[in-house]
């Protein structure tokens, strides 16, 4: 995944936008394919017709076009979307490398403590590491798969992680949903704030709640209701991650490292004599 030239350039640009255009219409071919071919079948039961046949040969060779179009033109765009989201992080000053038994342990080490990813480093797709704006930055990309039964589907996680004080106890900031306001009436009540405001957009839970409304300065409930409640926030075990739940596109990349700096340097600075 290491590049040359660190910026995203407008031809990779147009190749990973017309590989993803051909994708859709590989799609759009197998699905119509399928529809002609089913009429066909349906016309033509007991004795087709010559155009019966005409519909069942042409709604066929339809999904074959579209098959080979949505094999070839989606590892494309894949392999193109990777390269040029390694490329838009790398322009950042960090090296981006893909993850292998030899190192997922080591690029998944600032991201340990999410008990939420159960696959753990096994779902690592890719790290990358170095020293931003001063201070040291960990980025990965994480996937697993869900499964039903009768379906199933990967899910994404974008990470960025930052060094924090080793000593302080875990905190957990992660959107407010209609659950968790039932939740509330219930009597199971999270850890709140002066802002009524913060309290709606998010869900905070700590080991030690002295310790969380320390953190969660009026600077800090600020700004993060500013951010919204896009991302969850995960503190402890040395480490301060946001957690988007999706790829991240080329283009939001600094803004979510730039996101974690700016949450990182609002933090009380004396919270890092805080001893348990």
């Amino acid at each position: 995944m290491n590049t040359q030239n660190t910026k995203p350039d407008d031809s990779l640009q147009h190749q990973a936008s017309f590989a993803k255009s051909m994708t859709v219409r590989g799609v759009v071919a197998m699905f119509g394919g399928m529809l002609i071919l089913g009429m066909g079948l349906a016309a033509g039961r007991g004795r087709p017709s010559a155009m019966d046949l005409m519909l069942m040969i042409g709604g066929g060779g339809a999904m074959a076009i579209g098959f080979i179009m949505l094999i070839r033109y989606a590892s494309r765009a894949e392999r193109l979307r990777t390269d040029i989201l390694a490329r838009a992080i790398e322009s950042m000053g960090v090296q981006v490398i893909k993850a292998t038994s030899g190192n997922r342990a080591a690029g998944w080490a600032p991201f340990s403590h999410l008990k939420h990813l159960n696959t753990g480093e096994r779902g690592l797709v890719w790290y990358a590491s170095g020293e931003i704006d001063g201070k040291y930055i960990s980025i990965a990309e994480h996937r697993y798969v869900v499964s039903t039964g009768k379906s199933s589907h990967v899910v994404w996680h974008t990470l960025a992680s930052c060094d924090v004080h080793e000593r302080w106890p875990s905190v957990t900031l992660r959107p407010e949903s209609f659950i968790d306001k039932l939740a509330d009436r219930l009597g199971m009540r999270d850890v709140k704030v002066e802002s009524e405001r913060f309290n709606s957009i998010w869900r905070v839970k700590s080991e030690n709640e002295n310790f969380a409304v320390l953190l969660l300065s009026t600077e800090v409930q600020g700004w993060l209701e500013t951010e919204g409640g896009a991302d969850s926030w995960h503190i402890g075990d040395g480490h301060i991650v946001r957690s988007r739940r999706k790829r991240l596109e080329p283009d939001a990349c600094e803004a979510f490292v730039h996101g974690l700096i700016a949450m990182r340097t609002r933090i009380p600075p004396e919270l890092d004599a805080w001893s348990v």
